[in-house]
C-alpha cells in the first residue's frame, strides 16, 4: 500500500490556501509517488492566512487514493478522468506509466482541459527525472518545475 498525504501534515511544494466552503476557482494539485506525496500545489482563489480547513483539500484527496487504485485496474489508459467527488468539488487522477498518481481536486473544469493539464505536468515530471541530481520517488522543491506547474494551470484551468 502507498503511504498517504497528510500523515504528519507537511507537504513539499509551494503551500497555499487550503479549501473552504464558498471558495470559488479552488484547485489543488498534487503528485503522489510510490512512498509519499511529491509535490503539492495550490491554485485559485486563496487567502494569505492558513488554519485548520486549509487541510481539508490533503484529506479529500487521501481519501481519494483508494478509488484510483480501484479504477486504475479497470482501463488500460492514463487518463482516469473523475475518480471522486466531495460536495460540489471532484477528483481528477491521471497514472504515470511508472505507478506515480498526479491528483487534481477542483469545482468542474472541464474534462478536455484537466486531461491536457495532466498530459503537460506528466512531461514536465518526466524532465524532471532526467536530471541526473534528482533522486527518484523523493520531494519536487525546484522552483523552475513549480513555475512550470503553475503556467501549464494558467493555460488550462483558469
Amino acid at each position: 500500500r502507498r503511504a498517504r498525504p497528510g500523515g504528519d501534515g507537511g507537504f513539499p511544494g509551494p503551500a497555499g490556501a487550503g479549501l473552504t466552503v464558498g471558495e470559488t476557482n479552488m484547485l489543488v494539485f498534487m503528485i503522489v509517488g510510490r512512498a509519499e506525496p511529491l509535490y503539492e500545489a495550490n491554485f485559485g482563489a486563496s487567502s494569505s492566512s492558513r488554519d485548520d480547513s486549509s487541510y481539508i483539500h490533503q484529506f479529500v484527496l487521501h481519501s481519494s487514493l483508494d478509488m484510483v487504485e480501484n479504477t486504475m485496474w479497470t482501463t488500460s489508459a492514463l487518463y482516469l478522468r473523475q475518480v471522486d467527488r466531495f460536495n460540489n468539488f471532484l477528483v481528477n487522477a491521471y497514472v504515470t506509466a511508472g505507478g506515480v498518481y498526479l491528483l487534481l481536486l477542483h469545482e468542474g473544469k472541464s474534462d478536455d482541459s484537466v486531461r491536457q493539464f495532466f498530459q503537460d505536468v506528466h512531461e514536465l515530471y518526466v524532465k524532471h527525472l532526467l536530471n541526473p541530481f534528482h533522486q527518484a520517488d523523493s520531494a519536487i522543491v525546484s522552483p523552475s518545475f513549480d513555475a512550470s506547474v503553475k503556467a501549464a494551470a494558467r493555460k488550462f484551468l483558469q
